[in-house]
């Protein structure tokens, strides 16, 4: 499995050694390109360049399909897009459409692909820096960047990008710890892939949207401390912390192949429980409501001749649905993760 074909793109600290940097971003910053523009290659990473998610991923919601929105990604070269600038903007030109940061500009904020239309002004005006890397205009101690892990998602039960579970028969006996003096969280380790574990994102672990804390979740090595430690509760919850308050759901609620795993904190009086798990015999975890699914690996698609073409038929411009973007971008956060 390769783990590292498709990689996460989102802000990170300027001083970060997870920085990327364009390939191209002398022609770029001078305007230097034909009507076609040029492809978001990387020097940073070789072969691979800023694509979008839903050329190698599952697809997407409904509702970012709706508002004209896709992830971006890093991903394999063959699938980088082609742009040119219109003034401090990087616009698509296979798409019609502008690269900008999704919600708030700060570390950790993810990117998308939106329709002109969405593209919000302040968050889709870019700095191209002479070593190749790029800042937001209005935040330049930040820098689009990475991360070396994997984000962890639903795939199918008999799927090889299935994760077995090296402390798996502890992690289910916590289920039956229900005095607090009992209660101990068991490490994420995994024996399918050694040295490896769940991890939350490097540098700043998490994200707030509203009254929702946000904590990503990733497959990573390193040191076994690194391993995000978890209990089960009574109802089958997966929690991540010593309070209680963080459980593992997925994104949306929506048990689907594909899908990605996040933990959430509601900062609420009557916060929503997690999500019910189950731990399988062969140590691998299940949500309840659906047993044919297990936590892995995403599965990882390639780029198709045909993506060119495809991308072309997506880029008909949606008419604008409603005048308050931003509004329904934090409904849309919060929809997402209800």
């Amino acid at each position: 499995i390769d783990v590292y074909a498709i990689l996460p793109i989102w802000l990170v600290p300027e001083t970060s050694q997870y920085c990327v940097k364009l390939k191209y971003s002398k022609q770029l910053a001078d305007f230097d390109y034909g009507p076609t523009g040029l492809p978001l290659e990387l020097s940073s990473h070789p072969g691979k360049g800023i694509a979008r998610v839903e050329d190698f991923l599952k697809a997407q919601s409904e509702y970012v399909n709706r508002k004209g929105l896709c992830f971006a990604a890093i991903g394999p070269k063959e699938g980088s897009l082609r742009v040119i600038r219109q003034g401090n903007s990087i616009r698509c030109t296979q798409s019609n459409c502008f690269f900008r940061i999704y919600h708030s500009i700060v570390d950790g904020a993810p990117l998308v692909w939106s329709s002109p239309e969405e593209k919000v002004e302040a968050k889709a005006e870019w700095i191209i820096r002479d070593d190749g890397k790029v800042s937001p205009v209005q935040a330049t101690n930040l820098c689009l960047g990475t991360s070396p892990l994997c984000h962890l998602h639903l795939v199918e039960k008999d799927s090889s990008n299935q994760i077995i579970f090296e402390n798996y028969l502890e992690l289910k006996e916590t289920q039956n710890h229900v005095h607090r003096s009992e209660r101990k969280r068991i490490p994420l380790k995994l024996s399918s892939h050694p040295s490896c574990g769940i991890r939350y994102r490097v540098g700043t672990p998490n994200w707030d949207i509203q009254f929702i804390t946000i904590f990503p979740l990733f497959i990573g090595g390193g040191p076994e401390e690194k391993s995000i430690r978890a209990r089960l509760s009574e109802k089958g919850e997966i929690i991540l912390d010593e309070t209680g308050k963080c459980v593992v759901r997925a994104v949306g609620n929506i048990l689907e192949d594909g899908n990605a795993m996040i933990g959430t904190i509601d900062n609420s009086d009557q916060p929503r429980p997690g999500q019910p798990f189950q731990v399988n015999d062969n140590g691998s975890i299940s949500p309840v409501e659906a047993p044919h699914l297990v936590l892995g690996f995403p599965q990882v698609g390639t780029v198709s001749n045909a993506l060119s073409s495809e991308i072309k038929k997506k880029s008909i411009i949606k008419e604008k649905e409603s005048p308050d973007l931003l509004n329904e971008e934090v409904l849309e956060y919060i929809s997402r993760y209800m």
